[in-house]
């Protein structure tokens, strides 16, 4: 589950070589979008991990799910949920998920 930014990253890491099962009919779920409103939930990122959490959900080709109060969310979140150019990525005809090219992140 995603619960911090160790849950974003171990997500990621896990959709690596997924790719072939996303597109049209089936899609990869790492998880729900956290974002960074506090009391929104009970868990939350940083505005500047919710954003990346944002944009690399898009680039996975994955459900863009918000686990959060619409209600209470904060202008940043709203940008960040709104931003046109990572839903085109998000919404792309085929598909498909992007592939990690370079990473320097530690294995945990």
């Amino acid at each position: 589950d995603v619960k911090d930014w160790m849950g974003v990253y171990s997500a990621a890491q896990a959709s690596v070589g997924m790719e072939k099962h996303a597109g049209p009919g089936g899609w990869n779920d790492p998880d729900m979008l956290l974002g960074s409103t506090e009391g929104g939930t009970q868990f939350w990122l940083t505005p500047a991990q919710s954003r990346s959490q944002f944009s690399l959900w898009a680039t996975l080709a994955a459900p863009l799910m918000v686990g959060a109060s619409m209600l209470q969310m904060s202008e940043w979140d709203m940008e960040t949920y709104t931003n046109p150019e990572v839903l085109a990525i998000a919404q792309d005809e085929l598909g498909q998920q992007g592939l990690m090219a370079w990473s320097d992140c530690p294995k945990w």
